[in-house]
């Protein structure tokens, strides 16, 4: 508790941006900051302890409950890596692109030396998307036939590929829970897999055609997003026992993605509108929160800024993400309660 109240002291007392606010939350964003020499930043997980995964420029970084970015494992010349998710004790699973084979492999890094392949499947793409704090690690990795099938990693039995829905060809697991129960899809349609194994379809939302669950709490609530026939993405969450319940828009907004969501039930990531213009680029992004009762709070942007996204949060309620300086540039930012 003490490392988390650490964080959130930090965070206030360097502000540089602006407090957001909205129902009853009012938000504080900060730019994290980025390696010396770096411009490019994004934070895309958070663990209890307040320490922050995230990329500046090509390399994995971790910020510490000080504020203070580090690089945190050796990345190969040539290659990027993306971290996307962090356990209690500071291990971080994300992904590494060689850049110039196009070759994607699932990675673990500890902070003592390079980042450490996981395995495959045979392809040539894989993530690790996932990691609870008994160091069970969830991701996929493709077949020699291009077709992505989700895994369980663990340190005795190593990659173990999930059971699949009947009819489904390809797979993916996002997140993972205390509980061993992981998020995901399978085919069309949005999963949950038990300790056990068993896999347990959750369909998608009334008019979508397909979904993915991007995230799962310790009382397994799950978050995420469906597609309808258009493409529009329409962001949803899952209490067990219960179907989809689609998460409100921002005014003005026509599309939203659910990427995480805390034991509170703060769910977090974003909204967007598809640009009409090409000048303008593709799409429009605005991070978000939704709260306990599924109220959306728009969490802003850095001063001068047009984007931002959420793509993590803890049980704090810290969010981290990513948002545009007035150049443009994408920076890793946190945002906290005020």
């Amino acid at each position: 508790m003490r490392k988390v109240s650490l964080i959130v002291l930090c965070m206030a007392c360097a502000i540089v941006g602006a407090f957001v606010s909205a129902n009853a939350a009012q938000y504080v964003i900060r730019d994290l900051g980025p390696l010396d020499g770096h411009v490019y930043g994004a934070a895309y997980a958070i663990n209890e302890s307040g320490q922050i995964a995230g990329r500046s420029g090509s390399h994995i970084v971790l910020w510490e409950v000080n504020g203070a970015p580090k690089d945190y494992c050796i990345i190969p010349e040539g290659s990027t890596g993306d971290p996307l998710a962090i356990d209690k004790s500071g291990h971080i699973v994300g992904r590494l692109l060689n850049e110039r084979t196009g070759v994607e492999q699932a990675v673990t890094c500890s902070g003592d030396g390079f980042a450490k392949e996981l395995g495959s499947f045979g392809g040539r793409i894989g993530e690790a998307c996932g990691i609870n704090d008994n160091g069970w690690i969830v991701g996929f990795s493709a077949e020699k036939s291009g077709s992505e099938k989700a895994f369980l990693w663990q340190k005795e039995a190593g990659l173990i590929q999930l059971a699949m829905i009947k009819g489904a060809r390809r797979s993916a697991a996002y997140d993972i829970n205390s509980s061993a129960q992981i998020a995901g899809y399978c085919g069309n349609s949005a999963v949950i897999w038990s300790k056990d194994g068993k896999v347990k379809d959750l369909g998608t939302l009334k008019g979508t055609i397909r979904s993915i669950a991007w995230g799962i709490n310790g009382k397994g609530v799950t978050c995420g997003e469906a597609v309808d026939e258009e493409g529009n993405r329409h962001a949803w969450v899952c209490k067990p026992g219960a179907g989809m319940t689609e998460l409100e828009l921002l005014p003005g907004w026509s599309e939203a993605s659910a990427r995480k969501i805390n034991d509170s039930g703060i769910v977090v990531g974003w909204v967007r509108n598809q640009s009409k213009s090409p000048v303008e680029g593709d799409a429009k992004y605005r991070a978000v929160a939704w709260d306990e009762s599924g109220k959306v709070i728009d969490l802003g942007v850095l001063p001068k800024g047009t984007l931002s996204q959420a793509m993590g949060v803890n049980n704090a309620g810290v969010i981290v993400g990513r948002a545009t300086a007035p150049d443009g540039k994408s920076h890793a930012v946190a945002w906290v309660i005020k």
